[in-house]
């Protein structure tokens, strides 16, 4: 099979070793260089992976091209990876590159979500969207600059959806912008989404979903606020 799109043009290939995307697509997931395309994707295994346990099914909402999959790859204690997005060249390249590299236990889908600022033309409403999960069967479910992007009813659909997928004592890790204008609540377009935190905390709880430490219900990182929440 001839490879889906082309690796990064600075750096070389090694046997067992996943390659890096082009830049165009580091472009795609807010990530203008290599440094900050490693930095993000760091912080963000850093933090989900302090939540993972043996034997853990991860669900990656809006995996792009990869980024934070790729240190997963060789974790120990995943057992299975299932990540997702609407950009079907993405997808292709994870299909191209990683899954080899982490032979069955890794699996990326491609779903044509609509998104007037990423994806107008696409055929599936989010708000009607079921992820590729079963009933209470993903033990890490993570967001990274997900519902940052998502208008209310569809973020709404997503949280219930990650309630349905969480495994009992699974977490969900969700991050948002939360900084809407004085008087809003949730405010913006699906370029930018900006959400009070206290307001997404109590969408989460709408959706039976609550802070792991309810004495720290969010923390920034990486310029966004950080929810840990588990099903109720």
């Amino acid at each position: 099979m001839q490879p889906i799109h082309t690796c990064h043009n600075e750096h070389g290939r090694w046997q067992g070793v996943i390659p890096l995307p082009p830049q165009e697509m580091m472009n795609n997931i807010g990530s203008s260089s290599l440094e900050l395309f490693y930095f993000l994707a760091e912080a963000c295994y850093q933090t989900v992976s302090q939540y993972l346990i043996p034997d853990s099914t991860v669900l990656d909402m809006g995996c792009g091209c990869g980024a934070k999959a790729r240190f997963f790859a060789n974790h120990p204690w995943v057992h299975r990876y299932i990540g997702f997005d609407c950009d079907p060249v993405a997808i292709a390249w994870c299909q191209e590159y990683i899954v080899p590299a982490a032979s069955d236990v890794f699996e990326f889908h491609h779903f044509d979500l609509h998104s007037q600022a990423y994806n107008p033309k696409g055929a599936l409403k989010a708000s009607e969207f079921v992820f590729p999960a079963k009933d209470r069967s993903v033990d890490m479910a993570f967001a990274g600059s997900l519902f940052t992007h998502l208008l209310e009813p569809d973020a709404r659909h997503y949280l219930d959806e990650t309630y349905r997928v969480l495994a009992l004592g699974g977490a969900a890790i969700l991050s948002i912008h939360g900084a809407p204008p004085t008087g809003s609540e949730y405010s913006g377009d699906e370029g930018r989404i900006e959400v009070r935190p206290d307001y997404f905390l109590s969408m989460a709880r709408d959706s039976h979903l609550y802070p792991v430490y309810p004495d720290r219900e969010s923390f920034e990182l990486c310029g966004q606020r950080v929810f840990i929440l588990r099903r109720g």
